[in-house]
């Protein structure tokens, strides 16, 4: 080689990953054999915003001429990545030596160039990292969600006697399960039962996977083939929770929004292009995180001979560094749809809005027209350099998700609703509302016939077994299913048409004692029975509240199903009366929602998802996946009964109030035909969990039963139809209405206002006089 050759003359644009993976494996241990170093990365230099070339490159000439600024130490916060950045190995060091003190250790210093056998040259950017001293802080006080669980929650695991906090990542499926995706340290050995703290009760989410459904590590020559690593170990750090209630989940990441496609990065596209990429988090610790990827394959650790790789490194965008809390393990990174200005603004002109903060009345983001943020990595955690009181990086090491999705064999979800069936609004609102319809007589009767498909399905249609039913809330959807497809934040989060207050109107916990002892349901009364809404409100002012100690605290839910049934029936009289047809179509087909909830005995009962508010995952087994299992069974079930069995037929009634007692004696009679408590049982007995021996027991046990509490729902539902149409003297309705003026009806935000009991206007609800 000719001694003359000068390196820094020499451009070094043309390196590729494998170049400077080659260089760092044949370094690695002589550079961290010199003091203080602790660690090596690939990537491009990192430029001091004091140095020359900071703003315009700089020759080799001009850069000896001037003033280099080598004496202040350069740290990923306040250098920066700029376009003539060459390639090269990242050196980190725990203290920045200056100029004088270098020239005396001679052969102790990071060499600036690295010489490979074969001539190729390897410049070094060496790096102080930001460090933090002193014990790691506990998680902050943590805020949990009332509903949905998804990206960015808290889990909560028990090891050893002490509680481990995490993030959850992402919900993933192998195309049969749904599982939620988080760090292996965080949710623990296969079978370890995973909790968060859900309206403040301590919940058990699921189970942790067995392998292969978990990962720590991995040979970097497997992860990546082709890119050398021999004696290398990549940190994945990444496992799955088999979740209980796949409708408890949404796949949207909480504080961010909606995911998109999963960026690859594997061996392929494994590109220094990456370096300088802007991504975004939210831990379940530190909340909303912003940063930017600074190094790949990160060099962490040497154990007896063997070397570990974090695929990512990610540090702050600005002079502050970032500082992750533990509870952040798990969290996904997304690359920030900001690195996409045109699209952006062309998918929303005006402003753009920040992110949405938790909070009991919104289960998930608004979808605001911005990009989706699409997923790129999972952080595990950061370095700790000594003991527990000793040095901390203060940046985030993160898992290739690609890499990790492809070494699971799952697939990232971006949208709920094609994940799940929803079995139960077709053969259960559908049917109840079908059914409904073919027992009014007269002049209603043929108002509904014409507009059966506007409020359900013909018979032939529920009883196709290849159903293929609306539930895309962009489109119509039919009244029956509107609430939850449509109004639902669970189903149509963050839709336009969709309303945070709407998931308490769907049920009522009647069966629940308060601080006197008395249920709802007894406070109630019989014969005749009154909906009081300032007693309600009392009694869920002073109903004993549940621990954060125990998965089977009673949990004090504020429901509002008989006073909803109320609105809706007061908002069909109104219609009726001023000859409105639409609004008095759209309230009747919604009306069957309700009703629908109201004869399924989990909706009126503390024992909604488990004995005395534990969440064992019944709810879902008997009302969505034992439907799934036997929906040609419920339908038939229902066309052959004969409804003389329920008893004498019901009375009409006149106004709201006594539309809400029937809604409440509906939910006393299904609660009688079939307790909550003896689902429970019998769902415990057969082992729980979803598993065809358990639906197909669950079935046989409670099939009949169910059949009868369908039924009584539909006579309860013509009955109100009936009731409200006989009021007013306007003509008689007729013909079918439109689609779209049905779907702008319940598309408007007051069109009977979804709102939480605790926001209801009490002179809406007057009891009656004596």
């Amino acid at each position: 080689m000719n001694r003359d050759f000068d390196p820094n003359a020499r451009s070094f644009s043309s390196l590729s990953v494998k170049d400077l993976l080659d260089a760092r494996d044949t370094y690695h241990v002589h550079l961290c054999h010199l003091d203080n170093v602790f660690a090596t990365a690939i990537g491009r230099f990192l430029i001091r915003d004091t140095d020359p070339d900071y703003k315009r490159y700089v020759s080799v000439r001009e850069r000896r001429e001037g003033k280099d600024g080598s004496a202040r130490a350069r740290t990923l916060e306040n250098s920066t990545v700029r376009p003539w950045s060459w390639p090269c190995v990242l050196v980190f060091v725990t203290e920045w030596e200056t100029p004088e003190k270098l020239h005396k250790r001679r052969g102790r210093v990071v060499p600036q160039f690295l010489y490979l056998d074969d001539g190729r040259i390897i410049p070094t950017c060496v790096v102080k990292a930001s460090l933090y001293e002193g014990p790691r802080s506990e998680p902050p006080s943590l805020k949990y969600t009332s509903h949905l669980i998804g990206g960015g929650y808290p889990l909560l695991t028990d090891v050893q006697g002490a509680e481990h906090v995490g993030s959850v990542g992402c919900v993933v499926t192998d195309g049969a399960r749904l599982y939620a995706l988080s760090n292996q340290h965080v949710v623990g050995e296969a079978g370890s039962e995973v909790f968060a703290v859900v309206k403040g009760r301590r919940s058990r989410l699921g189970v942790t996977a067995p392998p292969p459904l978990q990962i720590r590590k991995r040979p970097f020559s497997a992860v990546y083939p082709g890119l050398g690593g021999a004696n290398t170990m990549v940190n994945l750090d990444v496992g799955l929770v088999d979740v209980d209630d796949a409708g408890q989940w949404t796949s949207k990441i909480f504080g961010l929004g909606r995911l998109g496609p999963m960026f690859n990065f594997d061996s392929v596209s494994a590109s220094l292009d990456w370096i300088g990429c802007k991504v975004v988090a939210y831990g379940a610790a530190s909340g909303r995180l912003n940063g930017a990827i600074k190094a790949l394959f990160y060099r962490y650790r040497t154990v007896g001979g063997a070397d570990y790789v974090s695929d990512f490194l990610i540090a702050s965008r600005t002079r502050k560094p970032i500082v992750t809390a533990p509870g952040d393990s798990g969290t996904l990174w997304c690359v920030d749809p900001s690195m996409f200005p045109s699209r952006q603004e062309a998918r929303r002109p005006s402003r753009h809005r920040p992110a949405a903060v938790p909070n009991d009345d919104a289960t998930d983001d608004a979808d605001d027209g911005l990009l989706p943020y699409r997923p790129l990595a999972i952080q595990w955690g950061g370095q700790r350099l000594s003991g527990d009181d000793g040095q901390f990086t203060q940046f985030a090491l993160a898992t290739s998700l690609a890499v990790a999705c492809r070494e699971l064999d799952v697939d990232i979800v971006t949208d709920m609703r094609a994940e799940l069936p929803q079995y139960w609004g077709a053969v259960g609102h559908y049917k109840i509302a079908q059914m409904a319809i073919a027992m009014t007589k007269g002049a209603l009767e043929g108002f509904l016939e014409a507009n059966l498909e506007r409020i359900t399905y013909d018979a032939e249609r529920l009883a196709q077994d290849d159903q293929n039913l609306s539930d895309d809330p962009m489109r119509f959807v039919p009244l029956a299913d509107v609430p939850d497809i449509v109004w639902k934040t669970t189903m149509n989060p963050g839709g336009k048409a969709a309303r945070p207050q709407e998931n308490w109107n769907h049920y009522a916990d009647i069966d629940l004692p308060g601080a006197n002892g008395k249920t709802l349901d007894q406070l109630c009364g019989k014969k005749p029975a009154r909906l009081d809404i300032a007693a309600w409100m009392d009694f869920y002012r002073n109903a004993p509240k549940p621990s954060a100690s125990t998965s089977k605290a009673k949990t004090v839910n504020m429901g509002s199903l008989p006073f909803r049934v109320w609105q809706v029936f007061e908002e069909m009289v109104a219609a009726r009366k001023a000859g409105k047809k639409t609004a008095f179509l759209c309230a009747a087909g919604i009306l069957s929602h309700y009703i629908g909830d109201a004869c399924q005995p989990l909706h009126g009962s503390m024992h909604a998802d488990g004995l005395d508010g534990a969440s064992t995952g019944v709810h879902s087994a008997y009302e969505e996946k034992m439907i799934d299992a036997f929906p040609k069974e419920v339908r038939t079930g229902l066309d052959d009964f004969a409804i003389g069995k329920l008893g004498p037929a019901l009375k009409k009634v006149t106004t709201g109030h006594e539309a809400g007692v029937a809604c409440l004696e509906l939910m006393r009679r299904s609660a009688r035909r079939l307790p909550p408590t003896r689902i429970c049982e019998v769902y415990e007995g057969l082992g729980g969990g979803k598993s065809k021996a358990t639906l197909q027991g669950l079935w046989k046990a409670l099939g009949d039963d169910t059949i009868g509490c369908l039924a009584d729902g539909a006579r309860t539902l013509a009955m109100l139809w009936a009731s409200a149409y006989r009021q007013g003297n306007a003509a008689a309705f007729k013909n079918a209405v439109s689609e779209p003026s049905l779907k702008k009806t319940y598309e408007g935000k007051q069109f009977v206002a979804s709102l939480h009991l605790a926001n209801l206007d009490p002179d809406d609800y007057p009891l009656p006089t004596a």
